[in-house]
């Protein structure tokens, strides 16, 4: 019993003391003969070989699609060139409209001035004759002295219902005021035959004479000058509202261009708002409601209501 205790024992001291086998982490590979290897190079080149000829046959689609496209790129590019130089003309043509407002702003304030407060204003010497008024001498020549001619005097019965007597300040006497008289008549009876289209300057200072003439010898007929200034404010807005028509139709080019090109639309939008806003000035706006006024109607429209 003893030797086989110490027999284990031993055994057991052997077991510790042999050194650690390293554990095994796997089959080990097994070695490819040259056949093998030699099929597998081949499959890969094959693979290779078969990924450049896509990638060169997507190459050749690609050049083969540009070649096709090319005529619609170079259209591409002329349209391009074309839409570069509308931009160039649309800014020339818009800093000359810009440069044209000013112009025509200041030559309407400038004949609105000139005729509404300097010219009708003016007290001078009186032009008019009875000449000036087709028919009135032949007409005043078969009237009795110091009467006024038929086809006047219903105006001047106007005027007076209106305005009550016009003569009470004047220092002349009926007869000899009679001239006067027949004169602004003979302007306010022109009123009712014409339209604001029919008249031109001239015919409006022809006016001013006549009621200029009734005004020097104290007849109180102010409410004629007033009415003939409106009258030139409506003509001069007649003739703005061409104008503005011709600015508008030039607007609506310059937006229509503008929603093509869209190049540089900010500013043209700013430019364009600008001008529109310069167009509706003060004067202009009065004298194109006074061109609404007179529009279809005679010119005496408004003097009696």
């Amino acid at each position: 019993m003893k030797g086989k205790g110490c027999s284990s024992r031993a055994g057991a001291e052997a077991d510790l003391s042999a050194p650690l086998q390293p554990k095994r982490r796997g089959r080990k590979s097994k070695q490819l003969d040259p056949v093998q290897k030699k099929e597998i190079k081949n499959a890969r080149d094959r693979d290779r070989r078969k990924k450049q000829k896509e990638e060169l046959q997507r190459l050749r689609d690609v050049e083969a699609q540009f070649k096709k496209m090319e005529p619609e790129f170079k259209k591409m590019q002329g349209e391009n060139a074309k839409v570069i130089n509308m931009n160039t003309q649309l800014q020339r043509e818009n800093e000359e409209l810009k440069s044209m407002v000013p112009v025509l702003e200041s030559k309407i304030d400038e004949l609105n001035d000139t005729l509404n407060r300097k010219k009708l204003d003016a007290n001078e010497k009186s032009q008019v004759e009875y000449s000036d008024f087709k028919g009135l001498p032949e007409e005043v020549g078969t009237t009795r002295m110091g009467s006024l001619p038929s086809s006047l005097a219903p105006i001047y019965s106007y005027i007076e219902k209106k305005y009550g007597k016009i003569d009470t300040e004047s220092k002349q006497s009926s007869c000899t005021a009679m001239p006067n008289r027949i004169l602004l008549c003979a302007a306010i009876k022109e009123m009712d035959e014409l339209r604001l289209e029919d008249i031109d300057e001239k015919k409006m200072l022809l006016w001013r004479d006549a009621i200029n003439s009734a005004l020097n010898i104290n007849f109180k007929v102010e409410f004629a000058m007033k009415h003939l200034k409106k009258i030139a404010r409506a003509y001069f807005g007649l003739k703005a509202s061409y104008d503005q028509g011709s600015y508008q139709d030039q607007i609506r080019s310059l937006e229509q261009m503008m929603s093509t090109s869209r190049i540089e639309l900010l500013e043209l939008e700013s430019k364009h708002a600008e001008k529109v806003k310069e167009q509706n000035s003060t004067v202009r706006k009065e004298c194109l409601l006074d061109a609404e006024y007179f529009q279809g109607k005679t010119l005496t429209t408004g003097l009696f209501d």
